[in-house]
């Protein structure tokens, strides 16, 4: 997750100063500077959902389906909010955004494995008991 934030921001102060630069040269070269520069971060990006749907199998297999559902609902919506955040406030501010997405999200989740107890602590408790 760190590396997505890394790579989020540097795409949001980077990447307009690199495109700008590139005006200049032929659309053929543009689109696949584009390519080089955006798929790093696309692969990223798309890496936590199948990682969180492995651990929601391991954990509640059951809350799968719900995964895919929250998924689906989250991506048509963010498609739409992206559209609308990037006109009125520019690809630097909607990449911010995106960022702190990924920021309350790994948030979340290292308060959720802070509140549930580890196997060992677990095992301790029954044997001391």
């Amino acid at each position: 997750m760190p590396l997505i934030l890394l790579t989020l921001l540097a795409t949001a102060y980077v990447m307009p100063m690199l495109f700008s630069a590139a005006l200049g040269i032929p659309l053929l070269f543009r689109v696949v500077l584009a390519v080089v520069l955006l798929a790093p971060l696309g692969i990223l990006l798309g890496m936590p959902f199948p990682m969180g749907l492995r651990i929601v199998y391991e954990e509640a297999s059951a809350l799968v389906p719900w995964s895919w559902g929250v998924n689906g609902f989250f991506t048509a919506i963010g498609t739409g909010t992206v559209l609308i955040l990037g006109k009125s406030f520019g690809f630097r501010m909607t990449l911010l955004a995106g960022a702190l997405s990924y920021v309350i999200a790994l948030a979340a989740i290292a308060i959720s494995y802070n509140s549930e107890p580890s196997t060992a602590e677990s095992s301790a408790d029954v044997m001391h008991a």
